[in-house]
């Protein structure tokens, strides 16, 4: 496949208008999940900072010193530029493959905090004094999982068609 037939498909997915009432369910819960990247995000990145960011991420004993603090100055980044594509509608396949391995790995830390019994604020919005319900929060993950799981699998997407076009174009 060169290059002008990936362009070419991309261009074709994202010209697609929702036709069903599902379509348009998929298209909102991109948006409203864009919006929540963006908003947490910015909320780490400008409001609690990215030092309170370091030591909710130090809480979880998962990392050594210098990466919680690396950790904190990038990954609200990474949540805005993602929740920026999802809810522009641009780089779907990126924005989509990195919000869903960041709620992996998100999953991940608040599950390996629950077995290990450790009592802390998850700093999935920012920081706040006392602890979070993780069980909680460890199920709205996995329904944010699911949720873009569908915006990725969904027939009516423009991933979707992006893959059908890609995987038409390379059995030609």
């Amino acid at each position: 496949m060169t290059d002008g037939e990936i362009e070419e498909a991309f261009m074709a997915a994202g010209s697609g208008t929702p036709r069903s009432a599902m379509d348009w369910f998929v298209l909102t819960l991109r948006l409203l999940t864009g919006v929540m990247f963006l908003v947490t995000g910015a909320q780490k990145a400008f409001i609690s900072g990215p030092a309170a960011f370091a030591q909710d991420i130090v809480n979880y004993h998962i990392l050594m010193e210098p990466w919680p603090l690396v950790t904190a100055y990038v990954m609200p980044w990474l949540e805005m530029a993602a929740g920026g594509c999802l809810l522009g509608g641009f780089l779907l396949p990126g924005a989509l493959a990195l919000t869903q391995g960041m709620t992996v790995l998100f999953m991940l830390a608040i599950g390996q905090a629950l077995y290990r019994g450790i009592d802390l604020n998850c700093g999935c919005f920012g920081h706040s004094e006392g602890t979070s319900n993780l069980p909680l929060h460890l199920a709205g993950l996995v329904l944010l999982l699911a949720v873009l799981l569908l915006i990725q699998l969904w027939p009516g997407s423009s991933t979707a068609k992006i893959d059908r076009k890609r995987r038409t174009a390379l059995t030609e």
